[in-house]
């Protein structure tokens, strides 16, 4: 098993970061115009996440 790089442990946080601020943004605890932001930056952030991981896991 390969030990992790800093892209891909950078990449991972980005994606958990993403899907962290997805549910604060879809939750009741943020008032009502910054769930919106938080929910829209959250997908994003979750995809760029998401597309860095693939890139770096299939490279």
């Amino acid at each position: 098993m390969r030990t992790p790089t800093k892209p891909s442990i950078i990449a991972l946080l980005i994606l958990f970061l993403g899907w962290f601020l997805i549910g604060l943004g879809y939750g009741e605890t943020i008032a009502a115009p910054w769930n919106t932001v938080l929910y829209i930056g959250g997908v994003v952030l979750f995809f760029v996440g998401l597309l860095a991981t693939v890139y770096l896991v299939f490279r």
